[in-house]
C-alpha cells in the first residue's frame, strides 16, 4: 500500500513538474511587439566605413555597453567575424551577466536580467560616403533563476529561459553610434510594454 502511494506521490509530482515546464515554454513562443513598439535595428549614416568603424571602436572599446567586450576581425581565425562578408564588422559579446531587462519584468515588478550571446554588428558601405549599420542578436535570453541542484563545482548554475529581441538594445547601440557621429535625425527611443514572466 505505502509503495502504491510512493509511486503515486512521484508521478504526480512528474507531472506537476511536466505541466509546469511546458507552460513556461510555451509562455515565451506567444511573446510579439506590435510594430509601433519596434525600434529601428539599422540605420544608414552618411559617413563612410573607415569613419563609422572609428567611431564603434571609440566609444565601445571599453565596455562602455552593458559591460559587453567589442571584437573585430583581428580578434578571430574563424567563426563569424572570419567571414569575408563580414571582415569590417564587429561583435559584443557577454563576458558576465548581461543588464536590466527595459521590457521584460517577474511577476514581483523586478526587471530580468536579459544577455545575449553576441550583438553582430554589421556594416555595409554603400557608397564612399553612405554606411549602412545593421545590430543582430544572437541568442537573446533572460536569468530566471538558480538551477535547485549544484554543479560538479559546488556552486548552482544560472538558468535561462530564451526570449525574442526586444529592438531596445539594437538600437540603443545605433544610438549610441549616431550621437558620436552627430546625426541629429535619429528617431526617439520607444520602449514597449512591459511583459511579465514566470522564473520557472
Amino acid at each position: 500500500m505505502k509503495s502504491n502511494y510512493f509511486n503515486k506521490s512521484i508521478k504526480l509530482f512528474i507531472g506537476l513538474i511536466f505541466t509546469f515546464c511546458v507552460s513556461s515554454c510555451n509562455e515565451t513562443k506567444h511573446i510579439t511587439f506590435i510594430e509601433k513598439e519596434k525600434n529601428p535595428t539599422e540605420f544608414v549614416f552618411h559617413e563612410n566605413m573607415q569613419k563609422v568603424r572609428q567611431i564603434i571602436i571609440a566609444n565601445f572599446s571599453k565596455w562602455q555597453y552593458c559591460d559587453y567586450g567589442l571584437f573585430q576581425n583581428k580578434n578571430y581565425k574563424n567563426g563569424l567575424l572570419s567571414l569575408p562578408e563580414n571582415k569590417n564588422d564587429f561583435t559584443f559579446e557577454s563576458l558576465h551577466s548581461g543588464c536590466a531587462s527595459k521590457v521584460y519584468f517577474q511577476k514581483n515588478g523586478k526587471p530580468f536580467i536579459y544577455d545575449v550571446d553576441k550583438f553582430h554588428i554589421h556594416l555595409d558601405s554603400l557608397d564612399s560616403n553612405t554606411t549602412k549599420v545593421r545590430i543582430i542578436v544572437i541568442n537573446p535570453k533572460i536569468a530566471t533563476r538558480l538551477t535547485l541542484l549544484p554543479t560538479l563545482f559546488g556552486s548552482r548554475a544560472q538558468k535561462y529561459k530564451a526570449v525574442p529581441p526586444t529592438t531596445v538594445e539594437e538600437y540603443e547601440i545605433l544610438l549610441i553610434i549616431g550621437r558620436a557621429l552627430n546625426v541629429k535625425y535619429m528617431p526617439e527611443l520607444v520602449i514597449p510594454k512591459k511583459v511579465i514572466l514566470s522564473k520557472w
